[in-house]
């Protein structure tokens, strides 16, 4: 009856917890932090040349003089050098790697956790050490995203109690733990990106929508009035500055990626494995979501090579 009861308890402690980041290994804390970090230096260098360029056209249109020229040169180099800067530092190849590896370590804690493929029926103290070289190889792999650190002993191998504490509960109780915390978050991670991204991208359009029409009216207006001064070569610049933003954000590419993650997502969901399971089920289902959690997030990156 003891022995019933602590496994309750045990079952009961484990329901009412949630995976949180700190819980994971440091290198995926590591290379989430890389990989915001170096999206905000993307988007940076893009918003400092694209708004440059735009102020610099404004004023060699509506200003004149000496001062008004050197300034709106001033601003078409600088431009220039932040555009440069953009392709020599090459932040965007660092985010998706960042990315690519985060997202990677994380699906290996989720399988360590569950005792998945390649970590299944195995001794403790080996499931320690081949996830622990596999968490190296990662390292190893990505120098150039990991080059502040090289020389650092930053404990990216640390195994947290969290996860040690789901990998020797039941087959039952991992399931469920399983399910809430991966399945279900990254259910709702999706349908809330996916209306995010979508909702941005109309937005957007609309914008530009917008911003045409006002082109064209403007153009007939010019045609039948060919003296009066129309500013049409600054909206020009205003559209291509949000199309080219448009462009680098993706809301439409991630609105729809994201859209068919939900579905797949929804179709585990719907099948989710519960109950009473032995632990070869257990490796299969969470192998099995692992594919359809990272097929999103490898598809976005084959579109960026």
């Amino acid at each position: 009856m003891s022995l019933f009861i602590q496994n309750s308890i045990h079952m009961n402690e484990l329901e009412n917890k949630t995976m949180n980041n700190a819980d994971y290994p440091q290198l995926y804390r590591a290379a989430d932090n890389l990989s915001i970090q170096h999206q905000k230096e993307h988007f940076r260098l893009l918003f400092g040349y694209l708004s440059s360029l735009v102020i610099g056209s404004v004023i060699s249109i509506f200003c004149n003089g000496t001062i008004a020229n050197s300034i709106s040169l001033l601003l078409f180099i600088l431009s220039a050098v932040l555009f440069a800067f953009s392709k020599i530092l090459n932040p965007l190849d660092l985010w998706y790697n960042g990315r690519a590896v985060a997202e990677s370590v994380k699906s290996m804690t989720w399988k360590w956790m569950m005792k998945a493929e390649p970590y299944q029926d195995i001794a403790l103290e080996t499931a320690f050490s081949n996830f622990k070289n596999d968490l190296h190889c990662l390292l190893h792999q990505n120098k150039t995203l990991f080059s502040h650190y090289q020389n650092e002993d930053r404990g990216f191998d640390c195994i947290s109690e969290k996860m040690k504490e789901v990998r020797k509960s039941t087959a039952k109780d991992r399931l469920s733990f399983y399910n809430r915390n991966r399945v279900e978050n990254q259910l709702n991670w999706y349908r809330i990106k996916t209306k995010r991204f979508h909702k941005l991208y109309i937005i957007y359009s609309l914008i530009v929508a917008i911003f045409y029409a006002a082109i064209i009216i403007l153009m007939i207006v010019n045609i039948s009035m060919p003296n009066m001064s129309l500013p049409i070569e600054l909206i020009s610049a205003f559209v291509t500055s949000i199309v080219s933003w448009m462009e680098a954000k993706k809301y439409n590419e991630l609105s729809c990626a994201y859209s068919l993650a939900v579905n797949d997502i929804s179709i585990i969901n719907a099948n989710m494995l519960e109950g009473d399971v032995t632990d070869n089920e257990v490796s299969e289902y969470v192998i099995n979501s692992e594919n359809a959690f990272s097929r999103e997030h490898t598809q976005w990156i084959a579109r960026k090579q």
